[in-house]
């Protein structure tokens, strides 16, 4: 039994050593300088990391996926920035990212309406192999212009063949069409010009 659990932990590590690798190369695509949290991460992957048991290195491959995951975030939504359009005074951005987690795009997705007045943003993804939407917009859009993220997703989420909901300021949707993303980018910009 012991080495059954033992085998089952050896596969886990060896995914989470490649989910931190990819993650390194994603992080060295934003910033090819080298970073405290990169050079510990490269000594993981090196079998350098000083822990002494199975659980103790696959708790440690874990903390470090996180910490590079949130620099990634980061990076992203410092590039999303600078692609937010003013369109007849409101902030819209609809883009597809490269993110691991569907929690990511949520924090990304609200660190920008936190730094961007008038927003409207729609965030697509490809998660483990499935379309993710994420659409948020600005409370006073909402009550202004009348719009409704929820039912915007709903809507966008049958290119994707899916389904999704939320609130009216924050909405999202999953589904099972990957190619349907950039129909759904390209929806978005037709709804937003009709709104």
């Amino acid at each position: 039994k012991a080495k059954a659990v033992d085998n089952a932990l050896m596969e886990k590590i060896e995914l989470r050593r490649q989910q931190l690798s990819k993650l390194l190369e994603q992080l060295e695509n934003f910033s090819p300088t080298e970073s405290d949290s990169k050079a510990e991460a490269k000594q993981i992957l090196k079998g350098k990391s000083g822990k002494a048991s199975l659980k103790q290195e696959e708790e440690t491959l874990q903390i470090k996926i996180e910490k590079l995951t949130n620099e990634i975030a980061h990076a992203i939504k410092n590039e999303l920035l600078k692609k937010v359009k003013d369109v007849n005074g409101i902030n819209f951005l609809a883009e597809k990212i490269e993110i691991s987690n569907a929690d990511s795009v949520k924090r990304i997705s609200f660190d920008l309406k936190n730094e961007v007045k008038n927003l409207f943003c729609l965030l697509t993804a490809e998660i483990d192999g499935k379309p993710h939407l994420s659409l948020i917009i600005s409370e006073n859009l909402v009550k202004e212009k009348n719009l409704d993220a929820s039912k915007i997703i709903s809507e966008l989420a049958k290119e994707i063949q899916g389904g999704g909901g939320g609130q009216p300021f924050y909405a999202t949707a999953g589904g099972k069409n990957v190619s349907g993303l950039t129909k759904v980018i390209e929806k978005s910009n037709a709804l937003f010009t009709d709104v």
